[in-house]
């Protein structure tokens, strides 16, 4: 239920505050094994600063059950604004120029293959078709995701008046994993392709004017795409994203194998990360 700030509740909250602090009682409560918890979360300038669990009867709780609340509410938290922040710049990224070379591959691909070199880089057409599918799809549920993610929440605030369960912290767990792996996933296959796709550039340039008349705007409008896609302050870009996911908990950066391989250690070392920090932010600043 919504959380009323009883004088109970306030003077627990004034107890626990230190100097320079602001504190926030969280609107929604913890329901775990038949119990709501309150969430209170102790701010100062720069940063955050310690965590209260109460009952709804301004009564500090154990320990044992503070752990167990302040991670699953400060996590949920969390990935709600790390949605709000990143996933909706995420999925709004353009994905025209994506669509426009999938459908340009595969109208030049009946002209290209009558070139006796085709053969040469026909892997690399398909491939490239192949990473450039995957990315689209990807962008595509990016955007489920987000809806989802915002369903969750609307659960917790409407349906169930500002009541958070264990089952609402797994499914935005769940979703959080799949945006992160979706987004290794299309850096990583956009890096591997670059080979493939300067061969293909190499062959359009080759062959540009040995099309008729009618296939070569087409052939032009790929190239131009491309270019952006082969620009180098897009990959330093790109490089940059993909070094945020390759470093362990302690920051340090890691190197992971080639293919899914690679996409499996990450995500390993993407739950050691959230382990970690969970620990650092929400169990170390524990009050209780």
């Amino acid at each position: 239920m919504k959380v009323q700030e009883t004088p109970e509740i306030k003077t627990q909250i004034k107890k626990y505050k230190k100097w320079l602090e602001k504190a926030e009682l969280f609107p929604y409560t913890f329901k775990w094994n038949d119990k709501e918890y309150c969430y209170v979360f102790y701010k100062r300038v720069g940063g955050r600063a310690g965590i209260l669990i109460l009952d709804l009867h301004a009564q500090v709780v154990s320990r044992e059950e503070a752990e167990v609340v302040a991670v699953k509410v400060g996590n949920y938290n969390s990935i709600v604004v790390e949605g709000n922040r990143k996933l909706s710049r995420d999925k709004n990224r353009p994905i025209w120029p994506i669509q426009n070379m999938i459908a340009i591959l595969d109208q030049l691909e009946p002209v290209c293959s009558s070139f006796a070199d085709f053969h040469e880089i026909q892997d690399d057409w398909h491939g490239f078709r192949q990473t450039l599918q995957t990315i689209f799809t990807g962008q595509q549920r990016l955007q489920e995701i987000y809806d989802e993610m915002q369903k969750v929440d609307d659960t917790v605030h409407e349906k169930r008046n500002y009541t958070l369960i264990p089952e609402d912290v797994e499914e935005m767990r769940k979703l959080i994993r799949e945006w992160q792996r979706i987004m290794y996933t299309e850096g990583r296959l956009q890096l591997e392709s670059i080979p493939a796709v300067r061969r293909i550039q190499a062959f359009l340039k080759q062959y540009r004017n040995r099309v008729n008349l009618q296939t070569r705007p087409a052939v032009e409008k790929l190239l131009h795409l491309i270019k952006k896609y082969l620009d180098p302050d897009s990959l330093k870009i790109l490089h940059r994203s993909l070094s945020g996911f390759e470093k362990d908990e302690h920051g340090r950066p890691v190197t992971f194998a080639p293919g899914e391989r690679g996409i499996e250690q990450m995500m390993e070392m993407y739950e050691r990360r959230s382990k970690f920090d969970l620990q650092r932010v929400f169990i170390d600043g524990l009050r209780n």
